[in-house]
């Protein structure tokens, strides 16, 4: 399987192998962020998103009870 990414996506440094391992700096950020539409501070978290981020753990934590509950019955 082939998985199609861009390292460092959004930053002046897009598909560069510098934004690997590596800080992205300041300007970079900044950049990244206007070009993707992200109006937020580093590591500001919009309550839409954490909402989101909170309904998908809930999910899968009802997945994963169901998932063990079935595997514990094939024991």
């Amino acid at each position: 399987m082939v998985v199609g990414s861009h390292i460092g996506y959004g930053s002046p440094m897009q598909d560069d192998a510098g934004a690997h391992g590596s800080p992205l700096g300041e300007e970079a950020l900044d950049a990244a962020r206007e070009r993707l539409g992200w109006p937020h501070a580093p590591f500001e978290v919009p309550n839409e998103v954490h909402a989101y981020w909170r309904a998908g753990a809930r999910h899968q934590a009802v997945a994963r009870t169901r998932w063990d509950e079935r595997f514990s019955a094939y024991r």
